[in-house]
């Protein structure tokens, strides 16, 4: 994938910027420490769902996504720490560290 992120200093905000011809579909991408418990929470709102269980990668954060009622995609994944773990399973004071 070619691409280019761009986060602005001191921003927890990012934007990824896609060639026109990516495979990659538009949408909103929201961060998460679990991404399980997020997609049982959307599930049970009653969202219909792009993936029925989490979709988990080598080397990417697990995800899922889905479309709200005006069409718009949305993309849920889990935050990871700087080593790929998961942040919901690094230890609470480690967490607070980071902030």
């Amino acid at each position: 994938m070619h691409g280019c992120e761009v986060v602005p200093p001191g921003s927890n905000v990012a934007l990824v910027l896609l060639p026109v011809d990516s495979e990659i579909p538009v949408a909103i991408r929201l961060g998460t420490s679990d991404a399980q418990q997020a997609l049982d929470k959307v599930r049970e709102a009653g969202v219909t769902l792009h993936n029925q269980e989490l979709v988990r990668m080598e080397g990417v954060p697990a995800m899922f996504s889905f479309t709200d009622p005006d069409g718009n995609g949305l993309v849920y994944l889990e935050e990871t720490d700087q080593s790929g773990a998961s942040v919901s399973a690094t230890a609470p004071d480690q967490q607070r560290e980071g902030a």
